[in-house]
């Protein structure tokens, strides 16, 4: 099964949905099309149309028929090839599709297909959070930005200045989504004990989150928060994800 963030060998991968089908399917009426060196390969124009394909539960790919490749665009010859060992099965809805990079009309996507099912929603609150590891409070805020993804646990931005900075070391990790943007971490130092890219912010998010730019943002699935209700704090569980 596909594993988001891992490479997957297209062999193994097609085997898989051949025998097993994928998670799910949705059938999209975008122009969905293909770009080499500014030349397009494919159009679904005028075809059956694209599929959002779940290789897994958590997002989306775009598939495309077959009859959307051009055949001869700019010098280039397209061939495809039947592997022996995977065989197309005419009862699975994603027989004889083939997996890309793409446009979605004219707009290029970035990292992989938003998925129509998903949302995000940024709700600023005058709730305070309180982040400890290991008994050692490390954050304070007493407001945050609280941003919900479908799928997802609550996640609650707060500005650097909440943190313990003498914690903090930056790291070389950076991640992309397409609903957000690209992400930068720090680690997290406790004790001598150092805690991998639990911290993440976003210096030039998506504009339709633009609200959490600059704030940091800690795993609630791997520190211990509080949250505050009027004058009291209360402890939250850890939450239980892909990430955990």
């Amino acid at each position: 099964m596909a594993v988001p963030g891992r490479e997957v060998d297209l062999s193994t991968l097609a085997r898989h949905l051949v025998e097993h089908g994928p998670h799910k399917t949705l059938h999209t009426e975008r122009r969905v099309r293909i770009l080499i060196n500014g030349a397009c390969i494919a159009d679904t124009l005028g075809t059956k149309g694209a599929l959002f394909v779940w290789e897994h539960p958590y997002y989306p790919q775009l598939y495309f028929p077959k009859s959307a490749l051009l055949e001869h665009v700019q010098g280039y010859d397209i061939k495809y090839e039947q592997h022996q060992d995977v065989k197309d099965s005419n009862e699975k809805i994603i027989a004889n599709t083939l997996k890309v990079k793409w446009l979605e009309e004219d707009t290029p996507i970035f990292v992989h297909p938003k998925d129509p099912f998903k949302r995000v929603d940024i709700l600023q609150s005058a709730r305070g959070i309180k982040v400890s590891l290991k008994g050692t409070t490390i954050a304070e805020t007493s407001s945050c930005m609280q941003l919900y993804e479908t799928g997802l646990p609550v996640r609650y931005y707060m500005p650097l200045t909440a943190i313990d900075t003498s914690v903090l070391r930056p790291s070389r990790t950076t991640t992309q989504c397409p609903y957000k943007g690209e992400a930068e971490y720090y680690d997290v130092v406790v004790d001598g004990e150092t805690y991998k890219d639990i911290v993440w912010f976003y210096t030039r998010p998506t504009i339709e989150c633009a609200a959490i730019t600059g704030l940091c943002c800690f795993y609630n699935e791997k520190v211990d928060m509080m949250i505050k209700t009027g004058d009291e704090w209360q402890k939250m569980e850890r939450a239980n994800s892909i990430f955990s």
